[in-house]
């Protein structure tokens, strides 16, 4: 789904509409970058600002 918000399409979010950049990045406002580790536990990495 992340995928195909660099049309210009958004998905609704907890913060409000999600959309990306033609570069990939979060437009608009800062998004937490997580792993999803093997176990199934996420892991915080940083957070990516627009």
């Amino acid at each position: 789904m992340l995928a195909r918000l660099n049309d210009g399409e958004t998905v609704a979010g907890i913060s409000g509409p999600i959309s990306l950049g033609a570069d990939g990045n979060p437009e608009g406002k800062p998004m937490a970058l997580v792993r999803l580790e093997p176990d199934q536990r996420y892991t915080f990495e940083s957070i990516i600002k627009s």
